[in-house]
Parts: structure tokens; C-alpha cells; sequence
């Protein structure tokens, strides 16, 4: 990318960058899992003497209105989120999205919509949208981060957990280890993550997650895009696995990436047969303490907000999605669609799905970490 100096210049000024602020994590999107490689954007602000924030983006459709529309958005789809823009949090990445939209909305060919998010709702990002008309933009609370602080001790962070958690927690630890040869494994070095990794993708895949097709290994892009991680994380950060072994296999491991002092649990499984030991929630647990064990660590992304994960008293990162207009008819009437698809419709079917949830006779199946 032409953009690469000015982008490792940002990264290097962001107090505490994610992997989705990571040059090289881009890379292996982009080769891997961009819907169009070609129509790949990067906007970048500068002051007349420098980038002072980037903003990349993509083409893709989305099939937000029961259709697929055509928009330009931040990159983002199952294996990559949340996304973000590039540059630390200051005016600069205020003035960002103005200057993006009004750009945009002068380019000849452009989709009609713009898509942002999701994006921490605290982000000076934000700021620039909130300054544009109203009427051109819909912006909605989409879900949300869960992020384990691992600045102190393991021992202070066990403290903070509450006595029925630590003790189930340290019951699963008791029966694991009961097993033969139990171990539990942290490694980032090159020669064991090729054979991790194949543990990684037979464990994920073992299955409920096979049954519903969402298994990695079903997935050659995803197969691709995780293993490029494996292999170019290693200027802006570094894959750890996360896993458990026991009797002669792996029986639960995590796929974690590291950038600065953040540990990122991207991607994670366990063989079912085991669930019995809840080896993902101990897992979980074990890839707190090494966090915390290690000084350069500050923080545990778990990328998602599960209810599994309220047991060790997460802080909680709102995340916000945006759809503006960008052509004066095409983009309007999109936009007043969307916002019917998110206002009324989406409490609508909210609440029937809440309906349904109180209707069930608990004879469906629990997919959560150590459901059965």
C-alpha cells in the first residue's frame, strides 16, 4: 500500500492499537477476505505535513434491506470486528468523517451509502458525525466489547471475581488436571503454531459449529486469513495459542493475537466430549492469568460480549454501526429504508424473538462456551 509509512507512523502513536489497527493484519484481509481487493480505499487527512488519520474502506454489498445493497464501508464482517479508523484519539480523527463524506459525495460512481462500524462508541470518530446534518445519517447502538483489565496480579484480579466463580473455576482446574498428561499450553514460537494450529482447526471444528457450517476448516478464506495472521503478525504484534492437552490430544484452544499490550481471543473450541470440564471457561481463565503474568499486557479483548464472559466482571466497550447517504436521491431513500429497518422493524422482531425465547421448553440445545 502507498499509504504504509504514514499508516506504521499512527499505529506507532496509538496508545493502545487492536488488531484492527495492525498494518499486517490489514494485509491478510485484504489478500483474503475483501470482497473486492481492487476497489480497496484508503483515505488519509493530512495537516499539509502529515497523514494525521486514515480511514480505510471497502466496497461490498450487504443485505441489510432484505436485498443486497451496494455500499462503501469499514472493512468489518464475522471475522473481523470491531473496526476502526487509524490514528490515535485527538482532532484529527474528529475532522476524519467530514472530510470523508464530502469527498465521497463528489466522487462520480459512487454507492449511494456509507457504512461505519461497528466502532467504539467513544470514539473521537464520532464527533465528526454528530457534526454533519442529521437528516443525512442514522447512527444505533450495535452490540458491544468485552475488555479484561490484566494490569494487576492474578491473584488481585482472582479476588475481584465472586466466590461461586472462582470456585467452579477452580473446580474445572482440579478435574482437568486429574486427567492424564494435562498441560496447559501458551505458545508463540514459530515452530510450534503451524502444529497448534492444525489443533486449533480440528478442535473448533469438532462440533456444533461443524453441524451449522461455521467451522473455520469449512472455510478456505478463513483457513487463509488465519493462517496469514500466523505468518505476518510479527512486526505489530504476534498469534499466541491458548490450549488445553490431555490424554495424547488437544481438547480446547484459542486463537489470540497480541498487538502492543492487548491480547486479542479472536477465535476459540473445544471438543465436546469434554464439556463436562468447561475447558473453554477454564481456558479462558488460564489465558487471563498469562496476561496478567506478563508486564507488557494490559488488557484481554474478547472481541465479543457473550453472557459466558460476565463471570469475570468485564469492562464493557459499546459499539456503534452508521449509515450516511451519499448521493442526494439513491442514498436518501436508502437511508430513510434503514431507518425503518433499525428503528421499528428491528424492535419488532426483537421483541417476537424475546416472544419465542420465553416459549421454548428448554429442550434446545445451549450453544454457548460448555453448553451440553
Amino acid at each position: 500500500m502507498a499509504v504504509e509509512a504514514d499508516w506504521r507512523a499512527l499505529y506507532a502513536a496509538m496508545p493502545q492499537p487492536a488488531l484492527w489497527h495492525s498494518f499486517e493484519a490489514y494485509t491478510v484481509y485484504i489478500d483474503h477476505l475483501c470482497p473486492s481487493p481492487e476497489r480497496f480505499l484508503c483515505l488519509a487527512l493530512s495537516d499539509g505535513q502529515r497523514t494525521r488519520a486514515i480511514l480505510p474502506l471497502e466496497e461490498r454489498t450487504e443485505p441489510g434491506l432484505g436485498v443486497r445493497i451496494r455500499v462503501l464501508g469499514m472493512p468489518w464482517n464475522g471475522a473481523w470486528r470491531p473496526t476502526d479508523a487509524i490514528g490515535p484519539e485527538d482532532d484529527a480523527r474528529a475532522a476524519l468523517l467530514p472530510a470523508v463524506i464530502d469527498y465521497l459525495r463528489k466522487r462520480p460512481g459512487r454507492p449511494g451509502i456509507l457504512v461505519l462500524g461497528q466502532t467504539w462508541d467513544g470514539s473521537a470518530l464520532w464527533e465528526g458525525l454528530r457534526q454533519l446534518p442529521s437528516s443525512g445519517w442514522l447512527a444505533f447502538a450495535d452490540g458491544a466489547e468485552f475488555v479484561i483489565p490484566t494490569h494487576r496480579s492474578f491473584a488481585d484480579f482472582e479476588a475481584g471475581l465472586s466466590q461461586n466463580s472462582r470456585k467452579k473455576l477452580h473446580k474445572a482446574a482440579r478435574a482437568f488436571e486429574a486427567l492424564s498428561d494435562a498441560a496447559y499450553v501458551c505458545t508463540a514460537s514459530p515452530d510450534d503454531l503451524a502444529e497448534e494450529f492444525e489443533h486449533f482447526l480440528d478442535v473448533e471444528g469438532s462440533g456444533w459449529k461443524a453441524e451449522r457450517g461455521s467451522a473455520v476448516k469449512q472455510h478456505p478464506e478463513l483457513v487463509a486469513f488465519y493462517r496469514g495472521l500466523i505468518e505476518r503478525m510479527r512486526l505489530d504484534g504476534r498469534v499466541e495459542f491458548h490450549a488445553l492437552h490431555a490424554e495424547g490430544r488437544c481438547i480446547a484452544s484459542d486463537f489470540c493475537v497480541v498487538t502492543r499490550n492487548e491480547c486479542a481471543a479472536l477465535k476459540g473450541g473445544y471438543i465436546e466430549s469434554y464439556s463436562h470440564l468447561t475447558p473453554g471457561r477454564l481456558l479462558t481463565h488460564k489465558g487471563i492469568e498469562w496476561c496478567c503474568d506478563d508486564p507488557a499486557i494490559d488488557a484481554v479483548s474478547e472481541v465479543s460480549n457473550a453472557p459466558w464472559l460476565l463471570m469475570w466482571r468485564p469492562a464493557e466497550n459499546g459499539l456503534t454501526r452508521a449509515y450516511v447517504s451519499l448521493s442526494p436521491v439513491r442514498g436518501r431513500l436508502l437511508l430513510v429504508a434503514l431507518r425503518f429497518r433499525y428503528g421499528p422493524l428491528r424492535r419488532m422482531v426483537r421483541s417476537y424473538k424475546a416472544w419465542r425465547a420465553g416459549r421454548k421448553d428448554g429442550s434446545a440445545k445451549d450453544r454457548g462456551r460448555d453448553a451440553g
